[in-house]
């Protein structure tokens, strides 16, 4: 009697351990499905994502979804130079890095950067691309090397001309009107050489502290230009600058000491540009397509105008 109840017990113990084991496999398989679950979430989610990321990079190149969706990445690659055409910048980019000029259906400047992505065992699966904008900077970059390349061009023209006449009075004997005649051009140029270099500095200056030298405030642009118009002096023997400014301009957000010095150039430019004389007008108006004030254009009554 005791031995068969000590079987009974032991089979009730196995029992017991068997099901705590099965249980136990069954927490094992719920969790592991439920992590899988959780994968699937964030894959999920991650597609979503890449998905709805598309959609910028589509507009950004002008392409359809439908046109990009089932292609590999060689013929992704033979796709797009039918919409850009591929930049060379001035400096070499880092690997993986292209800058890339879409031309339709809106000229744009992007970056391309293409990364690699694996899946985790180091097998390159293919490459992720971003792309970036970047249209506004090149436009800058493209203006400053336009601007240092004139500004090298016109430095040059005082700098010949003090050399030139600075090695005529060093060379030769003359007559004092000539003299000073010679010595007035030299102090001429060399004032206009301190301009242009005064100008080269306030670039760097600007571009170093990257526009912290700027003190906006929002401004009533009739008296900006209206107090800054009279100060300037036409060269000599042209007329005085005429001024037409449009009723009920809105405030304009600016640094009103460096507004001063780009209209001050403004109006030097639209003397410059026409040589043959006439009348300069500095006008202002509100065009109706735009939320800002074009506040001032001058422009010669003559052939020329800045």
């Amino acid at each position: 009697m005791q031995a068969r109840a000590r079987r009974d017990l032991h089979l009730e113990t196995e029992r017991r351990t068997e099901s705590e084991r099965a249980r136990a496999a069954l927490e094992r398989t719920a969790q592991d499905l439920r992590a899988a679950e959780g994968a699937l979430h964030r894959e999920r989610d991650f597609a979503v994502q890449v998905m709805e990321a598309m959609g910028e990079g589509l507009a950004l190149t002008g392409t359809r979804r439908e046109e990009l969706l089932g292609l590999s990445e060689a013929q992704f690659e033979r796709v797009l130079p039918s919409r850009c055409e591929v930049v060379r910048p001035s400096s070499r980019p880092p690997p993986g890095v292209d800058v890339l000029q879409v031309v339709r259906p809106a000229r744009r400047v992007l970056k391309r950067t293409r990364r690699p992505m694996d899946a985790g065992d180091g097998v390159v699966l293919g490459h992720v691309m971003y792309f970036r904008d970047i249209t506004h900077e090149f436009e800058i970059s493209n203006m400053k090397s336009d601007f240092m390349s004139t500004a090298a061009h016109v430095l040059r023209t005082p700098m010949t001309s003090i050399y030139g006449f600075t090695e005529l009075l060093l060379t030769r004997e003359l007559d004092p009107e000539t003299t000073r005649d010679l010595l007035e051009t030299i102090y001429r140029q060399a004032g206009q050489l301190i301009l242009l270099l005064t100008e080269l500095l306030d670039l760097a200056r600007i571009e170093a502290r990257a526009g912290q030298d700027f003190r906006i405030a929002h401004e009533a642009v009739r008296p900006l230009i209206e107090n800054t118009v009279p100060a300037f002096t036409p060269p000599h023997e042209r007329p005085r600058v005429w001024v037409q400014v449009a009723p009920n301009l809105p405030l304009l957000p600016v640094d009103a000491t460096k507004f001063n010095q780009a209209l001050g150039n403004v109006l030097s430019n639209a003397f410059k540009y026409s040589p043959q004389g006439g009348e300069v007008l500095a006008h202002s108006r509100t065009p109706g397509w735009t939320r800002c004030p074009r506040c001032c254009t001058s422009r010669s009554r003559t052939r020329g105008s800045a």
